[in-house]
């Protein structure tokens, strides 16, 4: 299927063709086409980017070591991975509704520590969590010396440390499928990538288009050199 800028021979330094591909294919790197003389040539094929192929299932957006449809035990959970996570989380973050900080966890894990790993465990692997755990506090935190009106406080939710550790250890398995189901030009949920990135390149180039004489001497409302 051809697109009619493309078939009209417009801007034909970025031509677009929609080609169907069934998902246990390759993607072709070139195609054959008659011209407007009858002649068959050929056309080769530039991709920005391509998805990530499972090699075992043949899907998209994953690797074959992330299959899920493999028969391969599901990696464990380990007493380390739990430790780890909550030792990451720095001892002066408010504490939840219990108003047990993570201090108290990093002090007494010898004691505890077996109890929280089967907490988390047990909501990792069945998806249930208690409701005592699953409370957040909201507190007003004031902005200004002299707070009068709601805009002068900003609103921070008081999660049980229960809780956080859960959440690390399930964006720990996300962070290694991510970069292969996220696109290249998008600039969040990628370690390395930041979403101000995108927005000073599209602002940039917004910037250049709008100007007639291009970047280097544009002195547009806002433009900014880094």
């Amino acid at each position: 299927m051809v697109d009619e800028v493309t078939k009209n021979r417009e801007r034909l330094s970025y031509p677009r063709v929609l080609i169907e591909v069934a998902m246990d294919n390759e993607l072709p790197d070139m195609v054959e086409c008659k011209d407007e003389n009858g002649f068959n040539t050929h056309i080769g094929i530039h991709f920005e980017w391509k998805p990530t192929k499972c090699g075992h299932c043949f899907g998209l957006g994953h690797v074959a070591d992330d299959c899920r449809k493999k028969r391969e035990t599901k990696k464990q959970w380990t007493i380390e991975d739990v430790k780890d996570a909550i030792f990451e989380i720095p001892g002066i973050k408010v504490p939840g509704a219990d108003g047990f900080s993570s201090y108290f966890y990093h002090d007494n894990w010898d004691v505890v520590g077996n109890e929280v790993y089967e907490a988390v465990v047990s909501f990792l692997n069945t998806g249930k969590l208690l409701k005592e755990i699953n409370s957040t506090v909201i507190t007003w935190i004031p902005k200004t010396n002299c707070p009068n009106i709601v805009k002068d406080f900003r609103a921070i939710a008081c999660c049980h440390v229960i809780y956080k550790v859960a959440t690390k250890l399930i964006c720990s398995r996300l962070k290694h499928i991510l970069p292969a189901i996220v696109a290249q030009n998008q600039g969040g949920f990628v370690m390395g990538r930041g979403l101000q990135v995108g927005y000073i390149g599209d602002q940039v180039t917004q910037l250049c288009l709008g100007s007639s004489s291009g970047c280097k001497n544009s002195k547009a409302p806002g433009f900014k050199r880094w």
